[in-house]
């Protein structure tokens, strides 16, 4: 006998013009089962209800996956000391916004080492998330 084979999520990246809860009640208005959101919209992030309503929406939506998708201004591997530091600083606002949220699934694109070579990127990444844990 074949084991059942797991349907895999599908989803879509919405915007967040009526908040939180607004982008997962329509991602399951138009039947998707996973969703990927920015959060780096003040409006959504600093409202105390939100982090309530967005967990409403999501419980009647079926608890389905939600990504969220941080600020392409993230560089760990930026030049500057400078650059890596704002980074590193909104990377974790991120991540405690995901935090407070409940969301623990992020997609990133932490680094590109603009000239300084891809083992000097990946060493600079490194150290920023040995700093993060």
């Amino acid at each position: 006998m074949a084991l059942p084979v797991p349907t895999p999520p599908l989803g879509v990246h919405l915007g967040t013009k009526g908040g939180l809860a607004g982008a997962v009640r329509e991602a399951d208005r138009i039947g998707a089962t996973a969703l990927q959101v920015f959060t780096s919209s003040p409006q959504i992030w600093r409202d105390p209800d939100a982090a309530i309503a967005f967990q409403e929406a999501r419980v009647a939506w079926g608890g389905h996956p939600v990504v969220v998708h941080d600020s392409y201004l993230i560089n760990l591997a930026a030049s500057t000391e400078e650059l890596r530091e704002k980074s590193y600083v909104a990377f974790v606002d991120e991540l405690d916004r995901c935090a407070t949220y409940g969301v623990g699934l992020v997609n990133s694109h932490m680094g590109a080492h603009v000239g300084q070579g891809e083992p000097e990127g990946i060493r600079l990444v490194g150290l920023a998330l040995r700093r993060l844990l």
